[in-house]
């Protein structure tokens, strides 16, 4: 069992650092002057590892030089996929699957002055993360969190839409002002919302912890 430290991951200033560990499936990079910039890489587990998802939010603040500053928000979270065949009876699609692999996501999304500007204009700076937006906030900071399940959901539609053309642009910006708004919370919140319990971050497990507690309840008066 290989363990690795998302946090770590996210602090790589190459992902393809990664490269000796993980095999690269899928990359997707859009750079456009004056927008968002982002980065969605796919990297596959050549060995079962031990990883927690992890996000980052990155703020460069450069008085001197306000070209320079960016806020970054950067993601690492790990998908677990079973084989293919439909309701295999060997696996289940469960820990015991002998096909089981693991994706590795990161993300990163930067976003410019110009284009934060456009939610602050008009409007009274009332706090921590207003003056961040507006880059009036004047201290760089990186802030460590863990991921919730709302910026995980997002995460993952990211990968798997069906989109295309002018509408995968929509879809994605749609999403990528999600995770900004979800991110720019946890500056102001103390807690978020995570799920202590990881088997619960996906909806198929989900479904068997329901099903379990349903039989349980049908047979409350009987021993376990």
């Amino acid at each position: 069992m290989q363990m690795i430290n998302a946090n770590n991951i996210l602090n790589y200033s190459e992902a393809k650092e990664l490269e000796s560990s993980f095999d690269l499936i899928e990359s997707r990079t859009e750079k456009m002057k004056g927008a968002v910039n982002y980065s969605l890489l796919k990297y596959r587990a050549q060995y079962p590892t031990q990883i927690e998802d992890a996000s980052m939010i990155v703020y460069h603040y450069d008085s001197q030089n306000a070209k320079e500053n960016y806020l970054e928000l950067r993601f690492c979270i790990i998908s677990r996929r079973y084989c293919q065949t439909e309701n295999c009876e060997d696996c289940n699609k469960s820990i015991n699957c002998y096909e089981q692999f693991q994706d590795i996501n990161i993300f990163a999304f930067r976003f410019v002055p110009s284009f934060l500007a456009q939610f602050t204009q008009n409007i009274k700076l009332s706090d921590r993360k207003d003056e961040v937006l507006a880059f009036r906030y004047g201290v760089s900071f990186t802030r460590h969190s863990p991921v919730c399940n709302r910026k995980r959901n997002v995460l993952e539609a990211l990968f798997s839409h069906n989109y295309s053309g002018a509408f995968e642009n929509i879809f994605i910006n749609a999403k990528i002002h999600e995770l900004l708004l979800y991110s720019l919370e946890c500056l102001t919140d103390a807690r978020e919302e995570v799920f202590t319990c990881k088997f619960l971050a996906n909806d198929l497990d989900r479904e068997k912890i329901m099903n379990a507690r349903e039989i349980l309840l049908q047979h409350i008066g009987n021993p376990l």
